[in-house]
């Protein structure tokens, strides 16, 4: 993609609008994809797996504490219930990403495009619409521009639920979304890597997430060596640290 073009100025309600379009114009191919289903009900089945001391890597050099893992266990009836509410939400299941930041978006004469689909898969919309992952590293994100993208984005479903039902939802996603990226790790990554140590522990950077209560600089949640430094890449390399690099 050479020639896609010069760098834009950061739009990003416009990736958020894009994103609801590709999500609604899902809806009538979703049964010739033949996705896996990575729903909230997936993950809701995942976390005692995702919860053990094998996984938060409890004591172990990069991992958990005994203090954190307590806490993040603690914090799992709530992740729970907020998953129960987007299962059972009338907004329809989607594709999904489940792995979208600024390196996966390119701007070209057409418009934007994601890449790295390598994760695609049937879910809640809601579950890729995390705003601040589109931010290069480094940037604090703008918290009038991240409200304004999100509003704008939820308005694209109010023929599925109210505007104030469709707020709740998306907070309760913003929580679930960092435990399907965690899982992309656990699931699609780490047991397919001829070596062992490569990625591991990179899961935590998402589940630690959940410890703050609020989504830290982007510099801190996404890791250079995965994820894309880019806002709106033109070079269609989707970040040096795109998953394709997977092996199965």
């Amino acid at each position: 993609m050479a020639d896609a073009g010069a760098p834009l100025e950061p739009d990003l309600k416009a990736v958020m609008l894009h994103l609801a379009g590709v999500q609604q114009a899902s809806v009538t191919l979703i049964p010739e994809l033949n996705l896996p289903d990575h729903g909230p009900a997936h993950i809701a089945s995942r976390l005692d797996h995702l919860l053990s001391d094998e996984v938060l890597m409890v004591g172990e050099s990069g991992g958990l504490t005994c203090d954190e893992a307590h806490l993040l266990r603690a914090a799992r009836p709530g992740l729970e219930a907020a998953l129960s509410r987007l299962e059972a939400s009338s907004l329809p299941r989607t594709l999904g990403h489940a792995d979208l930041h600024g390196g996966n978006v390119v701007c070209g004469p057409g418009g934007l495009t994601f890449l790295d689909w390598s994760d695609a898969s049937l879910t809640h919309p809601f579950l890729d619409a995390q705003p601040e992952y589109f931010f290069p590293t480094g940037h604090a994100p703008d918290p009038a521009e991240l409200a304004c993208a999100t509003e704008a984005y939820l308005r694209c479903w109010t023929d599925h639920a109210s505007l104030g039902e469709l707020r709740a939802l998306h907070a309760d996603a913003l929580r679930a979304a960092e435990l399907l990226r965690a899982l992309g790790y656990v699931d699609g990554i780490q047991p397919f890597m001829d070596d062992p140590a490569e990625w591991r522990g990179a899961h935590l950077l998402h589940l630690r997430q959940l410890l703050t209560g609020a989504p830290e600089a982007p510099g801190d949640l996404r890791p250079a060596h995965r994820e894309g430094r880019g806002y709106l890449s033109t070079s269609g390399s989707g970040g040096s640290g795109a998953r394709a690099r997977r092996t199965r």
